[in-house]
């Protein structure tokens, strides 16, 4: 079994994890921490690579589940632009941005409610089963006959490697690939809307 952290969007490797069929828990508990992939995400833009990351209130002494959105700025309309700038001439943006922007512009308090429901939203667009355990009940129960592999740590980006270990990089179309050359482990969003229904796929030759 899996233990994971639950990011902003979540990198194709995380994704590639989903996706391999093993079964996976989101720890609810811990701590919350500045400057991880809970509040942030790495696209592919035209002159490299950008980090969107949601602003949050500053009480790291809290549990994640309980850090709240800070809408101080107008994030929510940034992001957006900049998925646009960054993917609105790749195959499918015009086919998923819909279902990620009602979600961005949701009325979310809470950061893990916002990426939850994210989650949610890519997987039904993945094609893939989104049933991840989120109580110590059951995650002790799926432990009885399995070994755990904690990869939390994958949720700093000094870390983020340890997502990928054992995975094959897998390329695909790119839309900046000519200039930029194939650029591994971005947001999920640079996969789908680069590749559409064929993500699904190229997460799954990524575990085998």
């Amino acid at each position: 079994m899996l233990l994971l952290n639950l990011p902003y969007f979540g990198c194709v490797a995380h994704w590639a994890l989903l996706a391999s069929g093993e079964c996976y828990a989101f720890d609810i508990k811990g701590r919350h921490q500045r400057r991880t992939f809970r509040t942030r995400t790495i696209i592919g833009m035209a002159n490299g690579e950008q980090a969107l990351t949601v602003p949050t209130e500053s009480n790291y002494s809290k549990p994640y589940h309980d850090i709240l959105i800070n809408d101080d700025t107008d994030w929510r309309h940034q992001h957006l632009y900049a998925l646009m700038s960054a993917y609105s001439n790749t195959p499918f943006y015009e086919y998923y941005i819909d279902d990620i922007k009602k979600v961005i512009e949701g009325n979310w308090t809470s950061i893990w409610e916002m990426n939850m429901e994210l989650h949610r939203v890519i997987a039904k667009l993945l094609d893939i089963p989104f049933e991840p355990i989120l109580s110590e009940e059951e995650m002790k129960e799926k432990m009885n006959d399995g070994i755990l592999r904690d990869l939390r740590i994958g949720i700093e980006p000094k870390y983020q490697f340890r997502l990928q270990e054992g995975m094959h990089i897998e390329e695909y179309y790119q839309v900046f690939s000519e200039r930029c050359g194939f650029r591994p482990w971005l947001s999920i969003s640079d996969l789908l809307f680069n590749m559409g229904p064929e993500s699904r796929l190229v997460l799954q030759a990524m575990t085998k």
